[in-house]
């Protein structure tokens, strides 16, 4: 009697821990359907991931990645990191460069903005978001206006400051590069 009792302690014990997980996902499920703003069509970032829902479920959510893979995301996961919803009026496109001090902070927004612009993003702005020991980093903002896809913005976006700085002979460098005088 004594080793069945203890077999059946082990075993409630086993069921209550792994269903933490699976009580866990319910309950965020629960938390999600009630997020007005986070349903079906919204584009989303949560901790590295960025995407299109594509479905809402009790246990998980799935999203639809900028490669076109769908992900599936457990809603114990999306209920522990912050959720950035994207909104479907008027949202930014941004892209971060790092540069040497050697580039002037003016040039390098005129063409920041060029970029963005090339892509028809609206009202660019530039934040000069680091002073570093070796180089500055720079954050570049366009407005994406409504009916515009936002997925692949992002890559026009770096393609676009790749070609405007090639064409204006500025060099993209690591955070890292020192440039050193002689």
């Amino acid at each position: 009697e004594q080793a069945i009792g203890f077999l059946g302690a082990i075993f409630t014990a086993a069921i209550a821990l792994s269903s933490t997980t699976l009580l866990g996902n319910i309950i965020a499920g629960l938390m999600s359907q009630s997020v007005d703003e986070l349903k079906v069509g919204s584009f989303i970032s949560v901790g590295d991931y960025f995407g299109c829902v594509e479905r809402k479920g009790i246990l998980y959510t799935a999203i639809e990645m900028e490669d076109s893979n769908l992900l599936v995301l457990p809603n114990l996961y999306i209920a522990s990191k912050p959720v950035r919803i994207y909104s479907e009026e008027h949202t930014f496109v941004s892209s971060t460069v790092s540069l040497g001090y050697d580039v002037s902070r003016k040039k390098v927004e005129e063409l920041l903005k060029e970029a963005a612009t090339s892509i028809d993003l609206t009202n660019p702005f530039v934040i000069v978001k680091e002073l570093g020991d070796f180089s500055i980093v720079y954050i570049v903002h366009g407005s994406l206006e409504k009916g515009h896809e936002l997925v692949g913005k992002r890559s026009a976006l770096n393609a676009a400051i790749l070609d405007v700085f090639h064409d204006n002979k500025v060099e993209i460098v690591s955070p890292t590069f020192m440039n050193q005088r002689q």
